[in-house]
């Protein structure tokens, strides 16, 4: 607060209030650009990238132990998952840390009920939409010995706070590498039946919500809906939508297939006019690369790294047994008229079927 209020006798014809706001302003840009790869970070199922900000755990020099890159794109794909390979695998696989994909089980969740149980089997369909300004790695000590730079307050929690304490105050994971930009994602989770795959759901969303599977399918007051799929009427369908950087607000301008296409950009046009309102004060860090925090609380004290990881893998093994489906959801009787077809060409339809 004192070098805060000393900038200001370097700016005598200018208003004190907007001085004090020039200079909070500028700190809050210097913290989010550079310190963002100084913070452990907590599974949050409401954010786009599933991860959270928690609390700061090292102190570095910028101008040594980072690297900050220039790396403007836009970019967007569409993620199928299903009971073989789920979001949470999609997920944990992206930050390098697939053998603990249970712990966005609950964040990526493939239930369609917001209880996380469901009898049927499901599929899940990410539109995902990134900008991308920059890129920040660790390097040098800081990125073969992170251990070297940890706060001392973080070295004092460890030995004061309980491991459940230590997961809410503090964090699970830490990362060595991360953008910075925008992520823009709108998440389909729906029953599914036995004949369901990719070709067939993608099919279905994009002839709804366009190319990219971002067409506005909800409102800005509401973060998801519930629903049931044009395909199947018995099918129940979550959709969600999740948006961080910049100017959030555009892609609700966005239309779908139902409405008159000229009166809405595409996704790409509305992409590139967001890309424009992402700047150093509005940022967002996602496509991280992850190591668990347990790594850096076993060099302060071993035995609760012990304790902290067996914490989070029973609690991880529990929420991801929380929607494990044993059927699908029947298919629709299928009624074929057939008045001059012979009996062979029945049989053998009737097989194929089956």
């Amino acid at each position: 607060m004192l070098r805060l209020l000393s900038c200001r006798i370097f700016l005598p014809n200018i208003p004190f209030k907007r001085q004090m706001t020039e200079s909070v302003q500028q700190c809050l840009e210097n913290e989010t650009v550079v310190s963002a790869i100084c913070y452990a970070y907590s599974v949050d199922s409401y954010s786009p990238t599933y991860l959270t900000r928690g609390d700061k755990i090292f102190k570095i020099d910028p101008e040594e132990d980072i690297s900050i890159s220039v790396n403007e794109t836009i970019d967007m794909k569409l993620q199928y998952s299903d009971s073989n390979f789920t979001a949470a695998q999609w997920a944990a696989g992206n930050m390098k840390v697939g053998a603990l994909y249970s712990a966005f089980s609950g964040a990526a969740s493939m239930a369609v009920e917001t209880t996380g149980e469901s009898q049927f089997h499901t599929v899940r369909i990410d539109a995902i939409g990134v900008c991308t300004k920059n890129c920040i790695t660790t390097r040098g000590s800081f990125r073969t010995c992170p251990e070297k730079f940890l706060t001392e307050d973080f070295k004092s929690a460890i030995q004061e706070l309980t491991v459940e304490e230590i997961e809410t105050r503090i964090g699970v994971f830490y990362a060595i590498r991360l953008q910075l930009g925008g992520m823009v994602k709108r998440s389909y989770i729906m029953e599914a039946t036995e004949d369901d795959n990719e070709s067939k759901v993608t099919a279905e969303l994009q002839a709804s919500f366009g190319k990219e599977c971002l067409g506005a399918s909800i409102d800005a007051t509401s973060r998801f809906e519930t629903g049931r799929r044009l395909s199947n009427r018995n099918a129940k369908v979550r959709r969600e939508w999740r948006a961080q950087g910049g100017d959030i607000d555009l892609w609700f301008q966005l239309g779908t297939s139902g409405q008159d296409q000229s009166q809405f950009s595409s996704a790409m046009d509305i992409a590139r006019e967001w890309a424009q309102t992402i700047d150093s004060t509005n940022v967002y860090p996602f496509d991280f690369e992850l190591r668990p925090l347990w790594e850096l609380i076993k060099e302060i004290n071993p035995q609760k790294a012990t304790e902290f990881r067996f914490y989070l893998e029973d609690k991880w093994e529990k929420d991801g047994s929380r929607h494990l489906p044993t059927m699908f959801l029947p298919t629709k009787l299928r009624v074929y008229q057939l008045p001059e077809a012979s009996k062979t060409f029945i049989i053998n339809t009737c097989k194929a079927h089956k």
